[in-house]
């Protein structure tokens, strides 16, 4: 990756790693400090047994039978530990204790909420859970937020669990911060994960969401949220990751494939960055930016086989760079309806056909199209529309490569909307690339 925040190492999470040999290791022998940087260096540092370890399920003479039971039993940097003999465990849990909670395999240590609230409730910070299937909780959206795991504080380890059938797999609550959901199997859900209201700095990394019904990820939040979502597989949801109303996120490097309607969605939504994600096989668009989305960038992904690659409509002042988008059936981007004072620069568009060329320019004005790389196109390259006198019928083509060395200025054909007493007239318009560039860019 070609931009500076690929070469930023950043401190991410604090998870669960097996590193013991016993059947039951103790909290001391699996716990480390995970450093992730977003170049995937990834480095360990062991962490101190904290304290005792409770048991439940099993034969053992002083276990417990319910899981709440050990929890309520347990204190501060203790480990509960679950045995599947007993399992399913039909319970739904409140943790409120700084625990270590973890079952003993994740595909037969089951807890089911029998579709009462959510299945696990944490209401404390520093807690880890891992190695469960979670499933069955209530169905109540907001505000009850009913959830496989609903996070309702800071600085907790969600890893690798199961999370199905469940309205919201899971859910971080108002306000929480600093917690690091890593490498889960999240599906079947109304909402693989979601991030509500002011939850700011969590990591959602290496988790594999898929066939929930609605979103994959949603992140509705009303403040600085400086999210990061990277590194997951999302899969045939409706929407791959929908974004409202939030701002400072990260979404990087993940897969993101065969959503029924959209890859990524930004709406109302700020200072976000998109980076180095493949997008492919949606019905509508791979990105879109809606409803005043400005100053967002969008880098270095790959955006194949959707309706538009990138589609912008009323948002301004974002940065598209260094993506490639190929065969996209209607174009490879769309920019409309007062969507200004964009940069789009060394981008490598590339379709034998589409049905309105690589780029359509509609309503939208003072966007700059410079240095990309207009490949292998039957018909238009790109084109145009103003509505006159609404808009400012300006946008600046420059030294863009038009599929083969040109020496002279490029012709870009639109059209201008002329208003009349009686209605309107279309006539056809001409915009150019003054310096078309000789040989393709590397990109």
């Amino acid at each position: 990756m070609k931009n500076s925040v690929l070469k930023k190492t950043m401190v991410f999470a604090i998870i669960v790693m097996f590193i013991g040999t016993s059947t039951v290791p103790s909290i001391g022998e699996i716990l480390a400090e995970k450093h992730i940087s977003i170049d995937n260096e990834i480095s360990y540092r062991p962490i101190n047994n904290r304290g005792d370890t409770l048991y439940v399920g099993g034969s053992g003479p002083n276990n417990y039978s319910k899981i709440q039971d050990a929890i309520d039993n347990a204190s501060d940097g203790d480990k509960v530990f679950v045995y599947n003999e007993s399992s399913p465990y039909y319970e739904y849990l409140e943790v409120d204790k700084s625990i270590y909670l973890t079952g003993e395999d994740k595909k037969t240590t089951i807890i089911d909420g029998g579709g009462n609230y959510s299945v696990i409730t944490i209401t404390i910070d520093g807690v880890i859970i891992n190695g469960f299937t979670i499933q069955n909780s209530g169905d109540n959206g907001l505000p009850e937020f009913d959830s496989g795991v609903k996070l309702c504080s800071d600085n907790n380890i969600i890893s690798d669990v199961i999370i199905s059938y469940c309205h919201f797999g899971i859910c971080l609550n108002t306000s929480s911060s600093n917690n690091t959901i890593l490498e889960n199997n999240i599906y079947s859900n109304y909402d693989g994960i979601g991030v509500y209201y002011y939850a700011n700095k969590n990591i959602i990394s290496g988790n594999t969401i898929h066939s929930n019904i609605r979103d994959g990820i949603w992140i509705v939040t009303y403040d600085n949220s400086d999210n990061v979502v990277m590194n997951n597989n999302i899969t045939k949801n409706n929407f791959g990751i929908y974004m409202t109303n939030s701002l400072n996120n990260t979404i990087i490097n993940n897969n993101i494939a065969q959503n029924d309607d959209y890859g990524i969605y930004l709406r109302y939504s700020i200072n976000n960055t998109i980076e180095g994600n493949n997008i492919n096989s949606h019905y509508y668009d791979g990105i879109r930016l809606g409803n005043c989305s400005n100053n967002n960038s969008i880098s270095y992904n790959i955006i194949s086989k959707n309706m538009w690659g990138i589609y912008l409509e009323f948002s301004s002042n974002n940065t598209i760079t260094g993506n490639k988008l190929t065969s996209n059936d209607n174009g490879a981007m769309r920019i409309t309806d007062l969507s200004n004072n964009n940069h789009i620069t060394n981008n490598k568009f590339s379709s034998k056909y589409t049905g309105h060329g690589h780029i359509e320019l509609l309503h939208s004005s003072f966007n700059t199209i410079k240095h990309n790389n207009f490949i292998r196109m039957l018909g238009l390259q790109a084109t145009f529309g103003y509505h006159w006198p609404e808009d400012n019928m300006c946008n600046y083509w420059n030294e863009n490569y038009w599929n083969r060395p040109r020496i002279f200025p490029k012709p870009i054909i639109g059209f201008i909307l002329f208003d009349v007493e009686t209605g309107f007239v279309l006539i056809p318009w001409l915009q150019f690339d003054w310096r078309p560039a000789l040989r393709p860019y590397d990109i």
